[in-house]
């Protein structure tokens, strides 16, 4: 599409390449999963070993533009439960999760959301996300008294800066910085 308008002497005019558009993004994730659980009298475990096979293309031409990515994760989730005895238990978690890049931070041209510009033109980032978490855990259910203290981490890395410009009409404009 061509974003244009008409300027002061009545005359339609585009605003030039940056705002043209004719994007082709694709998306495929294929998936395999191995489980794993074992339930034993004290201990549970659950293990999920998901290999993920990721393709991403974009393609634009009017700008010039192509990139792919394809590669290959492994996102595994792991639980473990333990029981101290009838009232207590440990549990713990973790999981390491992958995203690629949206479009959004992907293409080279301006692309208008709510009232700001971003052309971010960044390469097909992988953002890397990891969780891990343990808790124990009393219960009495004669009483009635349950209690429960956790310890959680998280950690994402993103490795796209970002510059903010804000113009004298007070649109912000975002660009990434490679």
């Amino acid at each position: 599409t061509k974003l244009g308008g008409i300027d002061t002497n009545n005359n339609k005019s585009d605003f030039g390449i940056n705002y043209n558009n004719d994007i082709k993004y694709f998306s495929l994730v294929s998936k395999g999963v191995l489980e794993i659980n074992y339930i034993g009298d004290k201990l549970k475990l659950k293990a999920i070993n998901p290999i993920k096979i990721n393709h991403i293309k974009v393609d634009a031409p009017a700008n010039n533009f192509f990139k792919q990515k394809n590669k290959l994760t492994f996102e595994p989730i792991i639980s473990l439960q333990y029981k101290f005895s009838a009232s207590f238990k440990l549990t713990s978690t973790g999981f390491i999760g992958r995203q690629f890049s949206s479009i959004e931070n992907i293409y080279p041209s301006y692309i208008f959301i709510y009232l700001d510009f971003t052309a971010f033109n960044s390469n097909i980032d992988e953002i890397t996300a990891g969780n891990t978490s343990t808790s124990i855990n009393y219960e009495n259910v004669l009483t009635n008294v349950f209690a429960s203290a956790t310890y959680s981490f998280s950690k994402q890395q993103n490795y796209v800066v970002v510059n903010t410009k804000i113009l004298p009409n007070g649109q912000r404009v975002l660009e990434s910085i490679n």
